[in-house]
């Protein structure tokens, strides 16, 4: 694995996100962050002219950056890393090809006591980006894992998936999506821990709305405007709150974010308690907790479970993939922390939501979906687990 395909696993605002170094990097390289009150560790103030050159082989990530440390030019190498102590652990201190390196750009703060300033045996002036992200951590790492999934050749992204006698490779996926099941339990769990039922199922139901581009913001009006006062504001006054911040460049016109404020209200002042109603109408269903075959497990019961969600809960308002992306990154994790109920064989077999597109005919190809394996929610999950894990295939 090189060095931009190291992962970490980090619990942010949205839940456990897999991230590869790789991410950290283009976003440094994009300048994907915002530049006003950048400092590093040091207290010197940052201002990037040029970030420099990605350099793909040995030696520091960026070569001949042009930055500013307080006001004066400097030139030279820039060298990125999860945490500040992984300039030591990676013994860039005792490597003479780090020697030009002017500043160590970091995506987490240190995890102990850390200084850095140059010097010899020490680690440069080090900038931590986590505050200064334009958007959630979870969307950059899938920004990149798209990048890296739509640039691969048709062969070449297919082994990830198709190499090894299939019954190993179904169970690594089960694996996979075992491992996102948990990961999204954990975070509903914690959400639940410090607000309401209403409240949860209010600000994942935007999140959701706004995914992937408008998360942040959509989130944002969330927590300012609790489920019971949301529906006394517009959608266009609700989308000028955020201005500056919507992500519009290539958006579908059903998925604008103004198209799914109008679409929340019209819920809100239909159904103004459609969490309890989600409650009440799911809290008694017989989850099944074990199984394997999904068109039998659809026909038994979730298709049904699905239809009081969509006519008798959210009226008819929010449908499409929107909707099983609501139900399996929001909905049934929640329920499965309030009501201790077991979920996760629905949550596998439940139909795909927004996932990327080019996984399915992959999955095909590679003979995990067809006769007796229909396209489901778990499948697409643990393929997109293992992608994000994979260091996005580094070039």
């Amino acid at each position: 694995m090189g060095a931009g395909d190291q992962t970490v696993e980090y619990l942010g605002e949205y839940g456990s996100v897999t991230v590869a170094e790789r991410v950290v990097q283009r976003i440094w390289q994009r300048q994907a962050f915002t530049e006003r009150g950048l400092l590093t560790l040091g207290g010197k103030r940052v201002r990037v002219r040029d970030p420099g050159r990605w350099n793909h082989h040995e030696g520091p990530d960026f070569r001949e950056a042009e930055l500013t440390l307080d006001g004066e030019m400097v030139r030279g190498d820039v060298e990125v890393h999860f945490y500040p102590q992984d300039w030591f652990l990676h013994g860039h201190d005792r490597n003479a090809n780090f020697d030009h390196v002017v500043l160590h750009v970091c995506l987490f703060p240190p995890r102990r006591d850390f200084r850095s300033g140059g010097g010899e045996g020490a680690c440069p002036e080090t900038l931590v980006l986590l505050e200064h992200l334009s958007q959630d951590l979870e969307s950059y790492a899938n920004e990149e894992a798209l990048l890296a999934l739509e640039g691969r050749s048709q062969p070449e992204a297919r082994a990830r998936f198709g190499l090894g006698p299939l019954e190993e490779r179904l169970d690594k996926l089960r694996k996979a999506a075992t491992q996102r099941w948990r990961q999204k339990a954990a975070f509903a769990r914690k959400r639940l821990s410090v607000t309401t039922w209403e409240q949860a199922c209010h600000q994942y139901t935007l999140e959701v709305l706004g995914y992937r581009r408008n998360r942040a913001p959509m989130g944002n009006l969330a927590l300012r405007y609790p489920l019971a006062e949301m529906p006394t504001h517009s959608a266009d006054s609700l989308f000028a709150e955020q201005a500056g911040t919507w992500r519009l460049s290539g958006q579908r016109p059903a998925n604008h974010p103004r198209k799914r404020l109008e679409q929340y209200l019209r819920l809100l002042r239909q159904r103004p308690q459609w969490p309890q109603d989600l409650l009440l109408a799911w809290g008694e269903l017989a989850w099944p907790a074990l199984g394997e075959d999904t068109a039998k497990l659809r026909k038994a019961m979730l298709r049904e479970a699905r239809g009081l969600l969509a006519d008798e809960v959210l009226a008819g308002c929010i449908g499409g993939t929107r909707l099983d992306t609501l139900v399996v990154d929001a909905l049934l994790p929640l329920l499965a922390c309030k009501t201790g109920a077991d979920c996760f064989t629905s949550w596998f077999h439940w139909w795909v939501g927004d996932m990327p597109t080019s996984l399915t005919p992959l999955l095909r190809e590679a003979d995990i979906l067809g006769a007796g394996r229909p396209a489901a929610n778990g499948w697409l999950q643990g393929a997109w687990q293992q992608w994000l894990e994979s260091g996005l295939c580094s070039a």
